[in-house]
């Protein structure tokens, strides 16, 4: 069984070395941004299997929501299923919703939950036995 790919896009870099340890240790491969325009670039370049997307990008003139429109829009990634993170649920729930990702998850967040709507979309990552 070929390693599933997860893109993970987290502008703090301390919750994006947890998240993609977190992976890595459950056979996932993982690909790593901290703003729009890497992962759009390496979304569009590696095609990754599944994208975790941070919500508030801490980039003024775009965020979360604005990637993964621009990714549903290009014809690479456009079947890419989009996990939605954010701590501002409030805030961008009707955003979310608009730009229709796969799941939406809330910071902060449990590693059963994330794990959980990772499987339910591309299903377990690599098991060591597999190697």
């Amino acid at each position: 069984m070929e390693r599933k790919t997860i893109l993970v896009v987290e502008d703090n870099k301390d919750e994006l070395m947890i998240y993609s340890t977190l992976l890595s240790f459950r056979g996932y491969s993982i690909l790593a941004a901290t703003g729009y325009n890497d992962a759009l670039q390496i979304a569009i370049e590696q095609q990754p299997d599944l994208a975790i997307v941070d919500v508030n990008l801490n980039d003024p003139d775009r965020d979360g929501c604005d990637l993964i429109r621009a990714l549903h829009e290009h014809e690479r990634t456009a079947d890419l299923p989009i996990i939605g993170h954010t701590a501002f649920g409030d805030v961008y729930r009707e955003s979310l919703e608009d730009v229709d990702c796969d799941a939406i998850i809330h910071k902060p967040t449990s590693p059963a939950v994330l794990l959980e709507a990772i499987e339910r979309l591309i299903g377990p990552g690599k098991e060591i036995d597999d190697e």
